[in-house]
């Protein structure tokens, strides 16, 4: 059974989501493991782990939207084999730039390649920065699959790996976490 790590470019997926006409919701409530599940043939290929990339936004710049990134994140590593990887952001909040995080994923993917850590990577993301870092990894011997959404999927990424998977609404709609509980504040004795 093939050994499969799962890299997620998560900035570039929320983009994705919303530019399908999804929303916020939609791209910061996915249960992974399931979506992920549904994107590789489990019979032959066994998810090891799933690394999701982002950068962490700022509570000065925007409270609410600060903490439910941080609620996202902490639902994201309660799942099995799930692990955030964070980059930072830089600018104003109106000019907002993700630093660290392309670099961060691509180091990942070869460093994993290089230990053998993985037979087959999927990367989710539409970027085509990451077309050296796969063509590495290729090198090496291993397959690399895309997932994206067809009308946007980045044709030099399509062109260079091994397989493409086309993301569906659908399906992020479909798996998404539960809503999580309120919790009422219980006045202190």
């Amino acid at each position: 059974m093939d050994k499969v790590f799962v890299f997620i470019d998560g900035a570039n997926l929320y983009k994705g989501i919303t530019n399908q006409g999804g929303k916020a919701w939609d791209a910061t409530h996915i249960d992974l493991q399931a979506l992920c599940s549904q994107l590789i043939d489990t019979s032959s290929h066994r998810i090891i782990r799933i690394y999701y990339y982002d950068a962490v936004f700022k509570q000065e710049w925007d409270l609410a939207r600060y903490q439910s990134q941080q609620q996202y994140f902490h639902r994201l590593q309660s799942q099995n084999n799930v692990e955030l990887r964070t980059g930072r952001l830089e600018g104003y909040p109106s000019n907002l730039r993700e630093k660290g995080v392309d670099v961060l994923l691509s180091v990942d993917l070869i460093r994993f390649g290089l230990s053998n850590s993985y037979d087959c990577a999927l990367l989710i993301t539409a970027d085509g920065d990451y077309v050296p870092a796969i063509q590495l990894v290729k090198d090496m011997g291993k397959i690399v699959c895309n997932s994206y959404f067809q009308n946007r999927a980045s044709f030099h990424i399509r062109k260079i790996c091994d397989q493409f998977i086309p993301l569906e609404l659908s399906s992020i709609q479909k798996y998404q976490l539960p809503k999580p509980k309120k919790t009422v504040a219980q006045p202190k004795k």
